[in-house]
């Protein structure tokens, strides 16, 4: 048996098989949970695996990268078929920042999870390629580069400053609730 080692959101807490413990176990205090994986580890892990449990004799997920520069990790593969252009398609996601910070998330309270017509552009093209072979009840990671995101534009308020600064690299936990084929 390995042992199981991850962090909560904030990287406060590191738990382990033993127990839960507070960054008493010769781990410095981490600012995020990508630099806490990367340190309980000991290697330079991909931040896609931020939040995965580490299992000392577990293989590494698999990586993969796509021509587009989109990178994804499988946590879970679900059943069923995959979405085509016009499905109604169902996910709860999180998002972070390159720092870590979540900067939207579809369970905070009183948000929903996220319904939208799949193929019809109306989310980022990273979304789009991410999920199109997932299927409902799958769990990936995402990598998406500025170009499938939001660009050099990024999202801005005039006078307000951004929620994401162009050319910002992002990451999302998707999970694939549910594919409706399309009535029409």
């Amino acid at each position: 048996r390995g042992v199981f080692w991850w962090v909560d959101m904030d990287c406060g807490f590191v738990v382990g098989s033993s127990g839960v413990s507070r960054s008493k176990s010769g781990v410095r205090a981490c600012s995020t949970r990508r630099e806490f994986v990367q340190i309980a580890s000991g290697t330079l892990l991909s931040g896609l695996l931020t939040g995965l449990p580490l299992k000392s004799d577990a293989k590494t997920p698999e990586v993969v990268k796509l021509d587009s520069g989109l990178e994804y990790v499988d946590e879970k593969i679900g059943q069923g078929s995959s979405p085509r252009a016009g499905d109604l398609v169902i996910i709860n996601y999180v998002g972070y920042l390159s720092n870590g910070k979540v900067f939207d998330n579809s369970e905070s309270p009183g948000r929903k999870p996220l319904a939208f017509r799949f193929g019809q552009n109306q989310v980022i093209p990273g979304w789009e390629e991410g999920i199109a072979s997932m299927k409902p009840g799958g769990v990936r990671k995402l990598v998406v580069p500025p170009r499938l995101a939001y660009g050099d534009r990024g999202v801005c308020v005039e006078g307000q400053g951004c929620l994401i600064q162009p050319g910002e690299t992002l990451s999302y936990d998707i999970q694939l609730l549910r594919v409706a084929i399309s009535p029409i």
